[in-house]
C-alpha cells in the first residue's frame, strides 16, 4: 500500500445534513432508569429462623413403614399428614409416599428436613394445601431427597416435587436435592424465601419458582431447567412477580430464562454462572425466551459476578435496566443488554466477547464504568423499539430517542455501526474507542439529529461510506478524516501538532478508511499534522498508544481546527 496517497478528507462535522439539525435532549428523561416500583413486603420475620426444635414432633420414615412421636400429624399408608402448626422433625426414606401440610392454624408449620430420602411415583413429595406460613430448615450436615414420577394423576392439580399453595421459607445448612421428572422442582404459589442452604434442583421445566416473589439471601444453587430457572410469575398484581438475590453462588443452565421476574429482579452481590437456550452458539425461535436476566418492569443490578453464555439477550428488561455496579463476561446470540425502554449504567465492569448488539434501549445514559463490546451489528443502539430500529439499523429519527455519556470507559468492536442513535448523541466526558466497521454501509459514528461533543475522548476507526463525526455546535473540537483508500488492521495512525508534540495515536484492531477524533487536547486555531505506519514504543491499551517514542511514519496530511 503506497500510504503517500492517503490524504485529508473533511474535518470537524462529516455530513451537513446531520449536523445542521438543532434538536437537543431534553436532559430530564435520562431519569427513567431510577423508577422505583412499590412492591409487596415479603412475608418475613426474625422469628421465622428462630424457634425451639426440642419439643419437635418427630416423623421417622422407614421405606413404607412411618412412625409419628408427638403430635399434630397421622399417617395412612405412605401417606403423612401434618394438620397442626408446630415444629415437625422429618427423618428417613419414604418409598411412592407423601407429605402433606393442610392446617387451618395461625401458625407457622416448622418442618427439620433431617436427612430424608421421599419419592413419589404420581404426584408431588410435599404437598402444602393450605397454612399460614411453611418453614423448612434444611439441618446441618444433612443431604436431603425429594423426586416425582413422570406422570401425575389426571386428578392432580400440582405440578412440582415439593409444591406449596402458602408461603414457603427455606434456611440452614443442609442439603437438598429435588428431582422434577414430571414438570417443575420448588413452587411456591404464593412467596418464596430462601435465608441459605445448598439446593439442587433438576426439573423438566421451572426448578425454583414463587408466584408472588422470591427472595434470596444467601445459599449454593445448582439448577438445571428445561424451562426457567428461577422465577416469580404473578402477572396479575403489578406489587407481586418480583425477584430480589442479595447473595449466594448460582450455577444455571436453562432450556428457557435463567432468572425472570415478572415485575422487578433486583440483584445485589452474588456469583452466577448462566448457560440460557444452549449457549451463544444456538438458534431460536422468535416465540422463545432463553433469555440470562430477564424483568418485566426493572432490572436493577449492583454488585456481583455474572458469567453468562446465552442463546437470547443476556440482561434485559421489558421497559427499564439500572446496572450500578458488577463483573460482567457475556457471550449472547443477541443483545448484551437490551432494555426496551430506559438503559442506564452507573458502573459496573463488562466485557461482551459475542452479542448482536452490545447496548440497546430507546434512551442510554453511561454515566461510569469499563465496558468492552464486540458485535455482529451495532456496538451501541439507541432506538424506539420499531421493527426499523431495534435490532436492524433503519433510519426512524426521534427527538425521545437519545445515547447520553456523561463518563466511563467504552470500546467497541463491531461490525455495525459503533455508536448508533435514531435521536441524538452526547457526550460530556469518559473515553470512547469505536474499531469498525468495515463494510461501507455502517459507519463508526450514526445519529439522526445531533452529536454534541461536548467533553471527554472520542476516537472512531471505520469505514468511510456512511461517516459521519460529532456536530458543529459541539463545546469540544474534533476532526473526521476520510482517507481516500483502506488501511490496513493494525496500521498505526498518529496526530501531532506542528512542533511535533502526540496528540494520539493509535493502533486500530480492524481495516479503516476514516478516523474521528474529539479530545481536550485540540486547540482552536492551531495546526496539525497525521501519519500513517511507522512504530511507538508506547504501551498499547486497546489498541492506543501512550507514552514511548513514535518513529517511522508517513506525513499523510495536515488541518487546522
Amino acid at each position: 500500500m503506497n500510504t503517500k496517497r492517503i490524504l485529508l478528507g473533511l474535518t470537524l462535522c462529516v455530513l451537513g445534513t446531520a449536523c445542521n439539525n438543532n434538536t437537543e435532549i431534553n436532559p430530564e428523561i435520562d431519569k427513567g432508569s431510577d423508577i422505583e416500583v412499590t412492591l409487596e413486603t415479603p412475608n418475613e420475620n426474625d422469628a421465622d429462623y428462630n424457634w425451639d426444635d426440642s419439643v419437635a414432633t418427630h416423623i421417622t420414615l422407614k421405606n413404607s413403614a412411618i412412625e409419628i412421636s408427638g403430635e399434630g400429624a397421622t399417617y395412612a399408608g405412605s401417606v403423612v399428614t401434618i394438620t397442626n402448626a408446630g415444629t415437625y422433625n422429618i427423618s428417613g426414606v419414604l418409598e411412592n409416599g407423601q407429605v402433606i401440610i393442610d392446617t387451618q392454624d395461625t401458625e407457622n408449620v416448622n418442618l427439620i428436613f433431617n436427612s430424608l430420602n421421599i419419592c413419589n411415583n404420581t404426584s408431588s413429595a410435599v404437598s402444602i394445601a393450605n397454612a399460614a406460613k411453611v418453614v423448612i430448615q434444611l439441618k446441618e450436615n444433612t443431604e436431603n431427597y425429594l423426586s416425582d414420577g413422570a406422570s401425575y394423576s389426571s386428578t392432580d392439580e400440582k405440578n412440582a416435587t415439593f409444591y406449596s399453595k402458602a408461603d414457603l421459607s427455606f434456611f440452614g445448612t443442609g442439603k437438598l436435592t429435588v428431582n422434577g421428572n414430571f414438570q417443575d422442582g420448588i413452587v411456591s404459589k404464593d412467596g418464596l424465601i430462601i435465608e441459605n442452604g445448598n439446593f439442587v434442583v433438576n426439573a423438566i421445566d421451572d426448578a425454583i419458582r414463587g408466584k408472588d416473589y422470591v427472595l434470596i439471601h444467601d445459599g449454593s444453587f445448582n439448577l438445571v431447567a428445561g424451562g426457567d430457572a428461577l422465577a416469580s410469575d404473578n402477572d396479575e398484581d403489578e406489587t407481586r412477580g418480583y425477584v430480589d438475590i442479595r447473595n449466594g453462588e448460582y450455577s444455571i443452565s436453562a432450556g428457557a430464562d435463567g432468572i425472570q421476574a415478572i415485575t422487578v429482579l433486583s440483584i445485589e452481590n452474588g456469583d452466577f454462572d448462566i448457560t440460557t437456550g444452549g449457549g451463544s452458539s444456538q438458534v431460536i425461535s422468535n416465540t422463545s425466551s432463553a433469555k440470562a436476566l430477564k424483568a418485566g418492569v426493572k432490572l436493577a443490578l449492583s454488585g456481583g459476578k455474572f458469567n453468562i453464555n446465552a442463546a437470547d439477550d443476556a440482561l434485559h428488561s421489558n421497559q427499564f435496566l439500572t446496572l450500578n455496579d458488577g463483573t460482567f463476561i457475556i457471550a449472547t446470540a443477541d443483545d448484551a443488554v437490551h432494555a426496551d425502554e430506559d438503559l442506564l449504567i452507573n458502573g459496573g465492569n463488562i466485557t461482551i466477547s459475542k452479542s448482536y448488539e452490545g447496548l440497546e434501549s430507546k434512551s442510554i445514559t453511561i454515566n461510569d464504568g469499563s465496558i468492552w463490546i464486540s458485535s455482529s451489528d451495532d456496538g451501541v443502539n439507541a432506538a424506539d423499539g420499531s421493527s426499523t430500529s431495534f435490532g436492524g439499523g433503519g433510519n426512524s429519527g426521534s427527538a425521545s430517542v437519545f445515547l447520553i455519556i456523561n463518563g466511563g470507559y467504552l470500546v467497541i468492536n463491531s461490525s455495525g455501526d459503533g455508536l448508533d442513535s435514531n435521536g441524538n448523541i452526547q457526550m460530556s466526558g469518559g473515553t470512547v474507542i469505536i474499531y469498525g466497521p468495515t463494510q461501507r454501509n455502517n459507519g463508526s459514528l450514526d445519529y439522526d439529529y445531533t452529536f454534541s461533543m461536548d467533553g471527554g475522548t472520542l476516537i472512531a476507526a471505520g469505514s468511510s461510506g456512511m461517516m459521519q463525526g460529532p456536530s458543529s455546535g459541539s463545546k469540544q473540537l474534533s476532526v473526521a478524516l476520510k482517507l481516500n483508500q483502506t488501511v490496513s488492521a493494525g496500521t498505526l495512525f498518529e496526530i501531532t501538532d506542528s512542533q511535533g508534540n502526540e496528540v494520539i495515536c493509535i493502533k486500530p484492531l480492524k481495516d479503516y478508511q476514516s478516523v474521528v477524533y474529539s479530545g481536550p487536547n485540540f486547540s482552536s486555531g492551531t495546526s496539525y499534522v497525521y501519519y500513517l505506519g511507522g512504530t511507538s514504543t508506547g504501551i498499547d491499551k486497546d489498541g492506543i498508544i501512550s507514552g514511548g517514542q513514535y518513529s517511522g511514519g508517513t506525513k499523510s496530511g495536515t488541518f487546522s481546527l
